[in-house]
């Protein structure tokens, strides 16, 4: 059953999970105090920041902050707003990003009167990549229904299909099926929460570009050690079901590729290195992990440089 509050359509509540993220908090606070869509709370978890994210929150009115005693990541993060949300519908937002005006009434619309077991619906969104550089708006074409065999897809490195989290809105009644996010998992909870969604629910679309997607130096996506890991944990968990499935390994093996390569530039170049064999024992014979495994012998120094000039000669190109 629907729940109705006030005049304004069916509360959404809006989760916004924080670490550290005071000097892009505001941003991402405004473009919620700017939404069309008026029948909202808005909880930021702060998962045991240090900076003044407290500060940032308590500007902005009505926001209810919630502080983690400790710093447990973005799964658990998000986990503790969906247990205190009262809406009907929960919008994630990451503290880095931020959304257009419509985002909120335009996914409220589309749900109220798609079939009940659409749970999930996503938007296009436009990224600012660390240098700022704004790309087109992903996923290009709008994809809903049934997902199950697709997802499967997306994940093993096909075009994107949905949205980043920042786009997502969903039934809140659906965790009672799926279960909440994978708190293990260091990083790709979004991917494993598609996933499991996707195995009983429909998705919807809209074919806008809602929000805005900003990459950051120390996002997870950059932090390697933690995704190594929690790469490492994704495929302990659903090897079983998709290991077999040659796509599903390459991609597992091309982000294993990409994290050794940062751990080598980082100057840790023996973890570089087994992450480099990992990628290999996914699936061997893969020319790009081969080439950079044999220059990992070269050291860290010259590992580097010889990387900077391949960089160099690929802009030349």
């Amino acid at each position: 059953m629907s729940v109705h509050l006030g005049r304004g359509g069916p509360l959404v509540s809006v989760v916004i999970p924080t670490f550290n993220r005071a000097h892009t908090l505001g941003r991402a606070l405004s473009s919620v105090e700017r939404q069309t869509y008026p029948n909202r709370e808005v909880i930021v978890v702060d998962d045991g920041s240090t900076d003044e994210t407290e500060t940032v929150a308590g500007r902005f009115r009505g926001v209810k902050y919630v502080r983690q005693p400790e710093n447990r990541g973005q799964a658990a993060a998000r986990n503790a707003g969906i247990s205190l949300a009262r809406g009907e519908y929960i919008a994630f937002l990451d503290a880095d990003d931020e959304w257009m005006p419509a985002k909120l009434e335009k996914q409220v619309e589309r749900l109220e009167v798609a079939p009940a077991d659409a749970g999930l619906i996503t938007t296009a969104f436009a990224l600012i990549d660390r240098a700022g550089r704004p790309s087109p708006p992903n996923p290009p074409q709008p994809i809903e229904g049934d997902l199950s065999s697709a997802i499967l897809a997306h994940i093993e490195g096909r075009p994107e299909i949905v949205g980043v989290f920042s786009t997502l809105m969903f039934r809140k009644a659906i965790v009672d099926e799926v279960g909440l996010l994978d708190e293990s998992l260091l990083c790709w909870e979004d991917a494993d929460f598609y996933l499991r969604a996707a195995q009983r629910f429909k998705f919807q679309f809209v074919p806008e570009s809602l929000a805005v997607k900003h990459e950051c130096q120390d996002s997870v996506s950059f932090n390697w050690m933690r995704e190594s890991t929690g790469i490492g944990t994704f495929w302990a968990k659903h090897r079983v079901q998709f290991g077999s499935r040659p796509l599903f390994r390459r991609y597992l093996a091309r982000h294993l590729h990409g994290v050794a390569v940062q751990a080598c530039l980082a100057g840790d170049i023996d973890h570089g290195r087994r992450l480099f064999i990992e990628s290999l024992t996914l699936v061997p014979m893969q020319w790009h992990p081969v080439a950079h495994l044999a220059m990992s012998y070269t050291g860290a120094r010259a590992y580097s440089g010889i990387w900077s000039a391949r960089q160099r000669i690929r802009a030349w190109q």
